[in-house]
């Protein structure tokens, strides 16, 4: 691979996915790159409601508030792609460290309730509109507002099938 920018990304997304593997989602795969209608950097991500997660993977170390809101704004886009999922997160990447469980988590305030609480389904307020109504005149102040951020092991803790 000759982009170095692509081949560290290529290498955060097989970290990320041999992290949610050996943590309670033995199904997740890289998605093939190219597709018409992207539908995020792995899939296969299903959590212990049997609700399967659409995953944007970032490899960069600008993790400001406009950044992430840009991030999350791609991956509620292919998570539009995908309506099979129930929603998106986005996985970045904790510099200064090989440990992957400690990779900062952005996602739904909402969903991250909802899988805390145990409530299979209470993710679907989102393809109800949840994203459209309200937004503040700045879209990046509008995303953050709505996003809460977690780390890849507590979020795998909630959700998966094992701890």
């Amino acid at each position: 691979m000759a982009n170095p920018s692509k081949a560290k990304g290529s290498k955060h997304e097989k970290a990320v996915r041999d992290y949610l593997v050996a943590h309670g989602f033995p199904h997740a795969e890289r998605m093939p790159a190219g597709a018409t209608l992207d539908r995020g950097d792995l899939s296969g991500v299903v959590d212990r409601d049997g609700d399967r997660w659409t995953v944007e993977v970032k490899c960069q170390h600008d993790q400001t508030p406009g950044n992430v809101a840009s991030w999350c704004r791609e991956a509620a886009a292919e998570w539009g792609n995908d309506t099979s999922t129930v929603s998106w997160l986005v996985v970045g990447k904790r510099w200064g460290t090989a440990d992957v469980g400690a990779s900062p988590v952005w996602l739904p305030l909402g969903d991250l309730v909802a899988v805390a609480s145990g409530s299979p389904g209470s993710h679907s307020y989102v393809r109800l509109g949840y994203w459209a109504d309200g937004l503040d005149a700045d879209p990046d102040a509008d995303m953050m507002d709505r996003t809460c951020q977690t780390t890849l092991r507590a979020w795998c803790l909630l959700a998966g099938t094992v701890t």
